[in-house]
Parts: structure tokens; C-alpha cells; sequence
């Protein structure tokens, strides 16, 4: 997704077969900026890769690697 305040890549596969779901995903923030999307009150920007595998979503008991 291209935005001035939100540039961001997101690959992303849902296994919803068990009792809770599996997610993999890729992000690539390449930019967002925090203020203009009202999350800070100060600038703040970040950027980066973030690589997820939960194999079991259980909000009880996460199972996975970030």
C-alpha cells in the first residue's frame, strides 16, 4: 500500500483450519509516520521488516516466532 503517511508492503497466508488460526506473514514498513496518523502526539516515523509465524493464534497462548 503506497500512502504518504503509510508506505507498507503485506504478504500474508491465514490457516483456519484448527481450533485457532496459524498466520504467516512478511511486512516491509517502509515508512509510516505515527503523527500524521494520529498514534503520537510528536513526530514519529518507523521503518522496517517484521517476519511472523504463529502457528496457533490463541490469545491465551501464543505459539509462534516474530
Amino acid at each position: 500500500m503506497a500512502d504518504s503517511n503509510a508506505n507498507f508492503n503485506l504478504t500474508a497466508l491465514v490457516n483456519m483450519a484448527g481450533k485457532y488460526p496459524a498466520v504467516k506473514a512478511d511486512l516491509n514498513l517502509k515508512q509510516v509516520n505515527l503523527q500524521q496518523l494520529n498514534f503520537s502526539p510528536t513526530q514519529l516515523s518507523l521503518a522496517g521488516l517484521v517476519k511472523a509465524d504463529i502457528k496457533t493464534a490463541d490469545p491465551d497462548y501464543l505459539n509462534g516466532d516474530v
